[in-house]
């Protein structure tokens, strides 16, 4: 169902004044706005799929090969966490001749008997204890789709090996269908294309299509200010008047920075440069006249240590357009990092790869892709 949120982001294309005339009006550089209060309007949100490029998948991207299940020590709690998983005494002793425990963990690498003998619910309760610990990348990196759009195997066109593969490999994670165990999805089907087929639906990506509503009686000016965070205000306010005159709505995609503006919804060409969500966070007022971030603000290890040096910690009620939402593990790394848009939404690249396209999500769809994360803060950079 759509979700109606209080909230805002920000619009940009630069202006280029005539050739020796002088600007009549501000720069971008200045907002002629006198300081004052910030407003969203109401953004109502759409989730949407975007289909991965036809040919962009090769058969060897069906993985194969098992990872170990990593699980807290001692051998009892983990033997104890397999019974309790549904599995029958006879696997439960097969597993536990394979597990090797030391004072840190015990890991148990499974095989496709053992993932064939659990049932749903078992393999829910047993994966959402994987997804604890960081070392379980099948469980943690789950693909995830959400409840509303329906399990994979109830998509249309699958092939019969396909659909019953993943109806019975699919779990339940909150309001999430989850799928997990790729190697024994890839191991069980005949073809190559057949596991093409598989992991395309698997890697459906999903964003939003997200409106903005001027409420009767909205403060024009503090929209205007909101979204000309990072915007020359002129166009801001010709945008949000134009709504203002005929259906009060505005497609968010208007208001959204150049940058942010350009990639969204898109997946990167060939031979575009590799970009991930520390890229994405640190640019996202690229072509705006925010100020740039430094050259080397691509990866986490730069990143993290920038936003430490240039911003200032707010609160999540208080974050706004272009804030930095991050997420740190336990030991307090890094993992990933979007940008505040409005109210409950972001923007954000889960991955470096091609595969990979920018989108529009919430803060709730993003901390649920990362578990193992638990930790956010915001910060805002200095000017």
């Amino acid at each position: 169902m759509p979700a109606v949120i209080a909230a805002l982001a920000g619009l940009a294309w630069l202006r280029e004044p005539a050739p020796r005339t002088p600007p009549a009006e501000p720069t971008p550089h200045e907002n002629p706005l006198p300081e004052g209060p910030l407003e969203a309007g109401e953004l109502t949100t759409r989730p949407i799929e975007l289909p991965l490029p036809e040919g962009a998948l090769h058969a060897d991207e069906c993985l194969r090969r098992w990872e170990s299940w990593v699980f807290d020590p001692p051998l009892d709690a983990a033997v104890q966490q397999l019974r309790a998983a549904g599995l029958s005494d006879a696997m439960v002793t097969r597993a536990q001749a394979s597990l090797h425990c030391d004072a840190r963990e015990c890991s148990l690498m499974p095989d496709d008997a053992l993932v064939e003998s659990l049932t749903p619910d078992g393999r829910a309760q047993l994966y959402r204890t994987l997804r604890r610990r960081g070392e379980n990348r099948l469980q943690v990196y789950a693909y995830l789709r959400e409840a509303q759009f329906g399990p994979w195997s109830a998509m249309q066109g699958l092939s019969p090996a396909v659909r019953d593969r993943l109806a019975r490999g699919t779990w339940r994670d909150g309001d999430h269908y989850a799928f997990s165990d790729v190697p024994w999805l890839c191991n069980g089907l005949a073809t190559d294309a057949e596991r093409i087929e598989a992991i395309r639906v698997l890697r459906m990506r999903y964003s939003l299509a997200v409106t903005v509503t001027l409420p009767r009686g909205a403060d024009l000016d503090a929209m205007v200010r909101y979204w000309s965070l990072g915007s020359p205000a002129d166009e801001v306010r010709r945008t949000l008047m134009q709504a203002a005159s005929t259906t009060r709505t505005v497609p968010l995609v208007e208001l959204l920075p150049p940058m942010a503006r350009a990639h969204l919804d898109r997946y990167p060409s060939a031979g575009e440069p590799s970009r991930d969500c520390f890229w994405t966070a640190a640019h996202f007022f690229d072509g705006s006249p925010r100020p740039a971030p430094p050259p080397d603000a691509t990866t986490a290890d730069h990143v993290a240590p920038w936003l430490r040096a240039q911003s200032d910690e707010v609160t999540a009620a208080d974050a706004r357009l272009g804030d930095v939402m991050a997420l740190y593990a336990d030991d307090g790394a890094l993992v990933h990092t979007a940008s505040v848009v409005a109210g409950n939404v972001v923007f954000t690249k889960n991955g470096h790869t091609q595969l990979r396209p920018w989108t529009l999500s919430t803060r709730d769809e993003l901390r649920a892709l990362y578990p193992h994360a638990p930790t956010v803060r915001f910060h805002r950079l200095r000017r």
